[in-house]
C-alpha cells in the first residue's frame, strides 16, 4: 500500500506571453485527508475535468462520503475553475483512477485499478488482486456502464485511449496467468 500524505488537487491556469507568465486563476480542491490528481482533460465548454482518487469524506469542498479506502474522484469545472459537478465512485478497497478521456458521445471514460470486492459502486466481483476498473459516464457524470477486467494475479492500468472503431485501448501490465 502507498504511504498516504495529506495532499490537495491544485490547478493553475497560466497564459504565456513573450516576456512573462500571468496566472489567470488558481484553485485548490479537496477534503481533510488525501487527494491524488493523475489526469486532466479540457472539455468542449472550455472547462476541465480533473481525475484522481480521494480518501477524504465530506470535508473541504469534497461533497461525497468516502466509500472505502481511496475512491475514484472526478471534478468538472468551468473555464474559471468553478465547480460544475463532482463525482466519487468506489468500493470497499483501494480504487485508484489513473486515466480519463472524453468520448465521441460527449461523455467520459474512466480507467484505473481496483481491489474492491462487489458492493457499493463496484458492480463486479474482484478477479484477483488489483484489476482494471473501467467506468463510462455521460456528459453530466452519470454512470452508463462499468467493467472489471483481470486475472487471478495483479493488473496495473496506466492509461486508456479511444480507437477509431469506437472502442477503447487499455495500457497496463498484468502478473496473472491465463485464467
Amino acid at each position: 500500500k502507498q504511504l498516504l500524505k495529506s495532499l490537495v488537487f491544485s490547478l493553475s491556469l497560466i497564459t504565456t506571453s513573450s516576456n512573462a507568465q500571468d496566472i489567470l486563476w488558481e484553485k485548490s480542491y479537496g477534503g481533510k485527508h488525501a487527494e491524488y490528481l493523475f489526469d486532466a482533460q479540457p472539455t468542449a465548454d472550455y472547462g476541465f475535468l480533473l481525475a484522481g482518487s480521494s480518501i477524504s469524506g465530506k470535508t473541504g469542498n469534497k461533497e461525497d462520503a468516502n466509500k472505502g479506502d481511496l475512491d475514484y474522484w472526478i471534478w468538472k469545472m468551468d473555464e474559471k475553475g468553478d465547480l460544475d459537478w463532482q463525482k466519487s465512485f468506489g468500493g470497499s478497497g483501494v480504487d485508484l483512477l489513473q486515466s480519463i478521456r472524453l468520448t465521441s458521445d460527449g461523455g467520459y471514460i474512466l480507467a484505473g485499478i481496483s481491489d474492491s470486492k462487489k458492493g457499493l459502486d463496484k458492480q463486479d466481483e474482484a478477479k484477483g488482486n488489483d484489476d482494471f476498473w473501467i467506468i463510462k459516464l455521460n456528459a453530466k457524470g452519470n454512470e452508463l456502464w462499468q467493467k472489471t477486467i483481470g486475472g487471478s494475479g495483479q493488473e496495473k492500468l496506466h492509461s486508456i485511449t479511444l480507437t477509431a472503431d469506437g472502442g477503447y485501448l487499455l495500457g497496463g501490465s498484468s502478473s496473472s496467468y491465463k485464467s
